[in-house]
């Protein structure tokens, strides 16, 4: 098993020893549920609209939402005392 974002930059040769599942991204709003889960998670409580708003221009990968999640709840801590 291999996961790739570059099926074109792999042999053909290597290639054709796996099963090729193309997958569609999810788009933004299907992140948005569990974004507020992580957020509710870690303390804190957006709404559903916070996070639509937050995700508003998110055009990342899963790992680039973490990020912008771990971000958010960094910047949010930092701000309460």
């Amino acid at each position: 098993m291999a996961t790739t974002n570059h099926k074109s930059r792999i042999m053909g040769a290597v290639l054709s020893r796996f099963r090729v599942i193309d997958l569609t991204p999810p788009s933004n709003l299907d992140w948005i549920n569990r974004a507020k889960e992580i957020l509710e998670a870690e303390g804190l409580s957006p709404t559903h609209q916070d996070v639509a708003m937050m995700l508003q221009s998110f055009d990342g990968s899963a790992r680039d939402l973490i990020d912008l999640i771990e971000e958010t709840v960094m910047a949010s801590k930092a701000v309460t005392p």
